[in-house]
C-alpha cells in the first residue's frame, strides 16, 4: 500500500522504496517456502530410504542372531538328552530299514502316540526326504532346575537319522559357527550399505537444491530505469526521467510505428508509446499515456 499502515506492532509493516521491490520480495518468498516445503519433502523421501535400508538389514542382523541361538539351544537340548535321542534315532532307523511305506510309518507312529510310546510321543514330524525327524524336546539347559524340566515347554530339534547324537550336536555348533560368520559378514555389509546410501541421500539433496535455487532479484527490463507503465491494452509507455533519458529513448528504441504523446502545457513530460504491431494505437492507450504526462510534468 502507498499509504503508512498503522499496526499494533509497528516492526509488522515493511517499507519499500518501489512497489516493484514490494512485489519482487512477496513472489520470491512464496517461492522461497514453497521450495523449503518441497526440500523438507524430498529430504524426508530421501531418508526414509536410508532408514528403510538401515531397517532391513538390521531385521536380517537380527535373523541370523536368532538363527544362532536356536542351534546353540537345539545343541544344548539333544546334549541333556542323549539316551532319549539314541533310541528315537534307533527306532526310527530300523522302522525305515524295514521298507515299510513312508506313509504307513507315519501312521504307525501316529498308533503309538495314541498308546503312549515313550519315544514316539517326542516324535513332531517325519521328513524322510531330507533323512530327518523333528523332534520335541525339553529340559534345564544349565542343569539347575532339574525337579521343574517336565513343566518346561518342549521344542522341536531336527535330527540326522544318518548321525548319532554327538554328531548331530557337532552338526547343529558347525551350523551355528557358519551363522555366526554370516553374521559378521552381514555385519560388515549393512554398514558399508548404509554409508552408500546415506552419501547417495547427500549428493540427491544437493543436486535438489541446486535445482530449486532462487534468484532473489529479478533481472531488471530495460525500460525499467524510465517511468513505464502497460496501458489498459498492453502497450508499454515510458517517459524519461530528464532531457538526457528522453533523447536516449528517442534515439535508441523509437521506431517509426511508435507515438509520440505530449500535454499542451509548458514543461510537459514527453511520452512515447511502443507500437510495435504498427496498428492504430487504441484512444484509451492515448489517454492513459497523455495522463502519464501530466502526472509527472
Amino acid at each position: 500500500t502507498p499509504l503508512q499502515p498503522e499496526p499494533a506492532d509497528p516492526e509488522a509493516a515493511v517499507a519499500f522504496k518501489t512497489f516493484h521491490e514490494c512485489v519482487d520480495e512477496f513472489y520470491t518468498t512464496l517461492e522461497a517456502n514453497r521450495a523449503a516445503e518441497q526440500k523438507a519433502q524430498h529430504a524426508k523421501t530421501v531418508y526414509d530410504k536410508v532408514e528403510r535400508i538401515r531397517a532391513d538389514q538390521g531385521r536380517r542382523v537380527e535373523q541370523l542372531v536368532s538363527e544362532q541361538e536356536i542351534s546353540e539351544r537345539q545343541a544344548l537340548l539333544i546334549e541333556a538328552n542323549v539316551e532319549l535321542v539314541e533310541r528315537a534315532l534307533a527306532m526310527v532307523n530300523t522302522m525305515v530299514a524295514s521298507q515299510i511305506d513312508w506313509g504307513e510309518l507315519w501312521r504307525e507312529v501316529k498308533r503309538q502316540q495314541r498308546i503312549g510310546h515313550p519315544i514316539a510321543q517326542h516324535i513332531h514330524a517325519l521328513d524322510l526326504e531330507r533323512n530327518e525327524i523333528q523332534f520335541l524336546l525339553s529340559g534345564s539347559l544349565d542343569g539347575d532346575d532339574e525337579e521343574g524340566e517336565e513343566d518346561m515347554p518342549m521344542e522341536v530339534v531336527p535330527l540326522d537319522l544318518n548321525l548319532t547324537p554327538h554328531a548331530n550336536v557337532a552338526r547343529l555348533h558347525a551350523k551355528r559357527k557358519e551363522t555366526r560368520e554370516k553374521t559378521s559378514r552381514t555385519l560388515t555389509h549393512a554398514e558399508t550399505a548404509i554409508k552408500q546410501a546415506e552419501r547417495k541421500a547427500q549428493q540427491d539433496l544437493q543436486k535438489f537444491q541446486l535445482k530449486q535455487t532462487i534468484r532473489r532479484v529479478r533481472q531488471n527490463w530495460w525500460f525499467e530505469k524510465y517511468f513505464w507503465f502497460i496501458s489498459s491494452e498492453n502497450y508499454l509507455v515510458i517517459a524519461g526521467h530528464d532531457n538526457q533519458q528522453t533523447e536516449h529513448i528517442f534515439s535508441k528504441h523509437l521506431g517509426p510505428r511508435d507515438v509520440f504523446v505530449q500535454a499542451d502545457v509548458a514543461g510537459a513530460r514527453t511520452c512515447f508509446v511502443r507500437n510495435p504491431s504498427g496498428s492504430p494505437v487504441p484512444p484509451a492507450t492515448l489517454r492513459e499515456a497523455g495522463t502519464m504526462a501530466l502526472c509527472h510534468s
